[in-house]
Order: C-alpha cells, then structure tokens, then sequence
C-alpha cells in the first residue's frame, strides 16, 4: 500500500471507531507550507503529496521508513478537528481538541515536527499494545 492508501484507511478506522461521518480525503500536490489541513464547510481532509511528506521526512534527518509514522500522525490530527466540528461546530486547538487529538493518537500540538511526531505516536502504539 502506498500513503494515500494508507492514509484512507486510516480515516476509515477512525471514523468508525469513533461513530462520525468519514471525512472526504484528497492529496493536494500544491500544498509547500502545511502537510495536512482539515476543511470543515467541505468536510474534506488533504494531505500533501507523498513525495513532499517524504523529502519533508528526509529533510528532518529521518529515514523513509517514517513517513507512514508521520503521515499516520496527521491524519489523526486533522481527523481531531473533524470530531470537534462534527461535536460542537468548532474547529480550534483548544483544550476540546487537544483531548480529542490525544483519544485518537495524534501528537497534541498546532504544529510538531517530525522528530515529535514520530516519538509520540510509537510511544502512543507501544501504550495500545502496537509495535
């Protein structure tokens, strides 16, 4: 499976697991400032393209390997802010968010980079008996 394919299942996990609507999901090749985004009145979740995720990893001193770990990790923060709007109608990283992000797996910040995402979310699997 590659990322995308990856990342969809992903998202059908968590919907199901957590009783919400699936999300759309779409890779966008133009993102170059942001990797993931959660757009609420669209009900759609986009990530960067593989190829930007992966030099993004790269760039960070990490291995290939971890892309799946980051892609993996901001999936679930975005799917955070689909709970939250699908809850209250609000898309934040408020407290609300932060809990949801943390119940889904995600690393609970705005913005983490690699070396964050990739120590929590093995920290996290390691806690629900993965790896």
């Amino acid at each position: 499976m590659n990322l995308e394919e990856l990342a969809q299942d992903e998202l059908i996990n968590l919907a199901i697991e957590h009783n919400v609507p699936l999300p759309d999901f779409r890779i966008n090749n133009r993102f170059k400032r942001v990797i993931g985004r959660y757009e609420p009145m669209k009900n759609l979740i986009q990530l960067a393209s593989p190829d930007y995720l992966e030099g993004w990893v790269k760039r960070s001193g990490y291995e290939p390997a971890d892309a799946w770990v980051v892609v993996r990790d901001v999936v679930r923060h975005e799917f955070a802010h689909h709970l939250e709007w699908v809850k209250y109608g609000t898309v934040s990283h408020s407290a609300r968010w932060r809990a949801y992000a943390r119940a889904v797996g995600a690393h609970p910040r705005a913005s983490a980079g690699v070396k964050e995402r990739v120590v929590f979310s093995r920290a996290f699997s390691r806690m629900n008996g993965g790896e």
